[in-house]
């Protein structure tokens, strides 16, 4: 038997909720109700999202900064830099028609 003697929580309890409250950071929005949003442009979809963050109005959910850059080169040269870019996640467009790409 796997996790023997391993106590399984199977609620999260208000104390729990209260000492290590939830934080969500949202990236990209693939789906809007039953709509599937995943054929649509990246700039579409992240329009979508921030509206969606806006309606929330919940402080425990933010949206991801939006960092434009073409090279990591570029990148290294932004706010978020490249030290952070295990925190980055975000489309690289090498040019007009590459919009919804996907890599």
């Amino acid at each position: 038997m796997c996790c023997s003697g391993v106590s399984i929580r199977k609620s999260v309890t208000p104390k729990l909720m209260k000492d290590y409250p939830i934080h969500l950071r949202a990236y990209d929005l693939l789906a809007d109700e039953d709509a599937d949003l995943r054929e649509l442009p990246y700039s579409e979809r992240r329009k979508r999202l921030e509206t969606l963050i806006a309606q929330l109005n919940d402080p425990r959910i933010d949206l991801s900064p939006h960092v434009s850059f073409v090279s990591w080169d570029d990148l290294g040269e932004t706010e978020i830099g490249l030290a952070d870019w295990h925190e980055l996640i975000a489309p690289i467009v090498f040019g007009p028609d590459a919009e919804g790409t996907r890599n």
